[in-house]
């Protein structure tokens, strides 16, 4: 899980795991090896198998005893015969910026263990949802950022968050309920480039308390305005 900050630049994390690794002591066989043994009953303790192939005779590595002719019977007292051991690792993840949530990185043999070959380790990002900010595609943010009704009229400056941190906006006299301002370069971090933008919206809060003071304020702004 990584932040929508995160996210718009880039960041390296140290992720903790468990993956199950061969066993030192037994290498995977379950067996101890420094127990007691019998002949394998396969191959006779030859340690190979051998069959005719046509004319000639082919030996190859007893299945059983993996070709050590005898036949380990005590369990492996340090993965008490599991043959692999659970173990905790962590792994530097360089989480690149605009990672989309679900993006998924590989690291080949850093997955659990066998006798024969190792798995992968397959990393899932999630993106948290933010409280405030929203993705548009891969780079732009989207900002829903209340007004009140004297900075619409009268225009001044506001301070708007962004993932980069705080910035001041211009608003302009006169400016509408649901009008978008961009903020360029404040959206999320591009491989090569310049970073997407931050559109902002701003909504106009109405006050719910009027009082006589300010009722005759807006009464002379609507007068001037002509609104009434």
């Amino acid at each position: 899980d990584i932040t929508l900050e995160d996210a718009a630049t880039g960041r390296n994390h140290i992720l903790p795991y468990h993956r199950q690794v061969l066993c030192s002591r037994c290498r995977g066989t379950e067996t101890d090896p420094e127990g007691e043994s019998a002949e394998c009953r396969l191959c006779g303790g030859a340690g190979e198998v051998r069959f005719r192939r046509g004319s000639s005779e082919v030996a190859i590595p007893c299945g059983a005893c993996m070709g050590e002719g005898r036949i380990r019977r005590e369990q492996c007292p340090e993965c008490r015969g599991e043959g692999r051991i659970r173990t905790e690792e962590s792994r530097q993840v360089k989480v690149h910026a605009a990672v989309n949530d679900g993006e998924r990185i590989l690291f080949a043999r850093y997955g659990d263990e066998g006798v024969s070959d190792t798995g992968d380790l397959r990393v899932t990002i999630h993106v948290r949802p933010h409280k405030i900010f929203e993705r548009s595609g891969r780079y732009d943010i989207l900002l829903s950022q209340p007004i009140n009704v004297l900075q619409a009229v009268m225009g001044g400056q506001i301070i708007v968050p962004t993932p980069h941190g705080q910035v001041k906006l211009r608003i302009p006299a006169g400016t509408r309920d649901e009008q978008v301002f961009r903020l360029r370069g404040k959206g999320l971090s591009r491989p090569a480039g310049e970073a997407g933008d931050q559109l902002v919206t701003v909504t106009l809060e109405t006050p719910t308390r009027v009082g006589k003071k300010l009722r005759w304020l807006l009464g002379e702004v609507g007068r001037l305005s002509g609104a009434f």
